[in-house]
């Protein structure tokens, strides 16, 4: 009995259930649209620069910019970055802030 015990115990306590791990590559994407200015630009690339920004992407649509950065979970907790958003949103020529998970990968180093 004590034969058949020992190999199922074994094998029962290896089937634990674990919470999920955040991987070093796993990211956030930060989305900002504003207004195509200058001065507007340089407010809000000085804010994103703060948790350091990663693959930052510009993108004129008709008279607005659209700013995407990626943002490493490891290197910044969703709050830091809540609080960024809210930062730009007080600009007042940002028109739309939004964070969510990077599909992609990180192509810029740390």
């Amino acid at each position: 009995m004590k034969k058949l015990l020992l190999p199922l115990i074994v094998i029962l306590s290896g089937c634990a259930s674990t919470a999920p791990v955040v991987g070093m590559e796993d990211s956030y994407v930060l989305q900002v649209e504003c207004v195509k200015d200058a001065g507007t630009r340089r407010e809000v690339m000085m804010i994103l620069r703060q948790c350091k920004a990663k693959d930052v992407h510009e993108e004129e649509i008709g008279g607005e910019l659209s700013i995407e950065a990626a943002y490493y979970k490891s290197d910044n907790s969703l709050g830091n970055l809540e609080q960024m958003a809210d930062n730009l949103k007080a600009i007042g020529t940002v028109v739309n802030v939004q964070i969510r998970d990077n599909p992609n990968v990180v192509r810029q180093g740390r």
